[in-house]
């Protein structure tokens, strides 16, 4: 990190997503090492306390299945612990900008998850950054589009949640609360869910959400989810790049 923020930093600037890309998430993890070293060494601790004498086979197995678990976060840490040896503090503080850079780029990742948490996503630096929050007024609506032109479930997933009564975080803040667009947004994702996800509380929250429309609201929001879906949605699986459970969770190669 120490020796390619510069050159990265350069280049995300310039409109380099993988460079964005990059710093984000190898950035994240610089900012994580120090707790989750700490943890895995914990475990490890409490792991190799435990009366091994005393184990059943198959406690036995479980047991080693656990070392190997610790072993394996330990080379990792090895990993992180070269990536962000000597970074500087400019690197360090680079998370939210470049989390937000990559999002206004188009990474897919970086957009739902800025859209879920905006500069809450480095809550430390806010105090001193209060331009941030109009930043990501500025940003969310603009971003919001280009999820759904480019087919993007993770968008979909953060708005229905956003536009939950009483939903209470900066993407709720920024959209407001209109019930035609929360019931659009339920039924675009009910369109490429299965009949069994979320164990029928889609169709629920589809039927509150419908109760407060007009008939007439109703068919033309009906109208924009089915050409929405057919053209920008249908041909990709709501899970097809993992699941939407948090959009703040990224792949790492």
């Amino acid at each position: 990190m120490k020796d390619v923020f510069a050159d990265l930093q350069k280049r995300a600037d310039a409109g380099d997503v993988a460079a964005a890309t990059r710093l984000y998430r190898d950035v994240g993890l610089c900012r994580r090492f120090e707790r989750l070293d700490r943890d895995n060494a914990k475990l490890s601790d409490e792991l190799l306390a435990q009366p091994v004498d005393a184990m059943t086979a198959e406690q036995l197995k479980n047991y080693r299945a656990q070392l190997d678990g610790v072993e394996s976060r330990r080379l990792n840490m090895q990993s992180i612990r070269t990536l962000c040896d000597g970074a500087g503090q400019d690197a360090l503080d680079s998370l939210l900008p470049n989390l937000q850079r990559a999002a206004q780029l188009g990474e897919p990742f970086a957009r739902a998850c800025y859209l879920e948490r905006g500069p809450n996503y480095d809550p430390g630096h806010l105090l001193d950054h209060p331009e941030r929050l109009s930043s990501y007024r500025r940003d969310a609506r603009a971003m919001i589009q280009a999820g759904i032109d480019s087919g993007d479930w993770r968008v979909i997933d953060v708005l229905r949640n956003a536009y939950r009564p009483g939903a209470s975080n900066l993407l709720s803040a920024a959209v407001g609360g209109d019930a035609e667009q929360r019931y659009r947004y339920l039924k675009l994702y009910r369109l490429g869910a299965s009949a069994e996800r979320d164990g029928g509380e889609i169709e629920r929250d589809l039927q509150r959400a419908a109760a407060k429309l007009s008939a007439a609201q109703i068919a033309q929001a009906d109208a924009w989810a089915d050409q929405t879906f057919d053209r920008q949605f249908q041909a990709k699986p709501i899970d097809a790049d993992g699941p939407l459970w948090d959009p703040c969770v990224f792949p790492y190669d």
